[in-house]
């Protein structure tokens, strides 16, 4: 039998959470951002001044997290928009080709799966965590689209220079990609792989709002699969 899991995995700044988010309104389900678990760490070890690269300190780390409404919860402060920060998010893919830091991760997410249902978001939650997850979501969007929504997560209110994003891209982005491809242990399958394993694609254009994401995923993916019916394609 299928786990009661909506996982939905795919690249950064692809608009995951807030698709996400928008399927927990939805269907009621608790939604779980295991990304910001690897952040929460992260944060920890930057703050503690723990080098990234130091596995056994790094695996080291006690993280006390919870989900709640949509917020991420650790040691009872609400960490949820500043573990968007893009160097928060590079340190978290650092971290995150450490084995024991995976393990320990990966068995504090699969904890959920004894409640009802819920929606997973992550990079791994399809392939490693739930691979019998009962739908599988893979959410992606062109380079400079998700350069774009990055820029958004910085505050800022003006409008951005080319410049401006291609260093984004190159500086931030690519590097990031790059380290969630590259691992040795659950890295993050490629658009190609996820067709082939059976996730409904979704890559978001540029003009869509997040409202439009999430119609499309739940109308011709979700909304079936729960009824058991045969999905559509983008």
């Amino acid at each position: 039998m299928a786990s009661k899991v909506i996982a939905i995995d795919g690249t950064a700044y692809s608009g995951k959470s807030h698709i996400a988010r928008g399927l927990s309104k939805i269907t009621k389900y608790e939604y779980i951002n295991t990304g910001h678990m690897y952040r929460a760490l992260a944060r920890i070890a930057l703050e503690s001044k723990i080098d990234l690269n130091d596995e056994k300190a790094v695996s080291g780390i006690t993280l006390s997290i919870r989900f709640e409404k949509g917020k991420t919860i650790v040691s009872e402060q609400n960490w949820t928009d500043e573990l968007d920060d893009p160097e928060i998010v590079q340190a978290a893919s650092k971290v995150a080709i450490f084995p024991k830091v995976r393990e320990y991760l990966t068995q504090m997410q699969r904890k959920y799966s004894l409640r009802d249902f819920i929606i997973m978001e992550g990079r791994d939650i399809g392939t490693t965590v739930f691979p019998d997850a009962l739908c599988k979501v893979y959410v992606t969007a062109s380079p400079l689209v998700r350069a774009k929504r990055l820029y958004k997560t910085l505050g800022r209110t003006e409008t951005p220079t080319d410049e401006f994003i291609r260093m984004l891209l190159n500086e931030k982005l690519i590097p990031i990609d790059q380290l969630d491809a590259n691992r040795k242990i659950s890295p993050l399958i490629s658009e190609e792989e996820a067709r082939k394993r059976g996730y409904y694609v979704h890559s978001s254009p540029e003009h869509y709002t997040v409202d439009d994401d999430v119609r499309d995923i739940y109308e011709k993916y979700v909304e079936l699969q729960l009824k058991g019916g045969i999905y559509g394609t983008d």
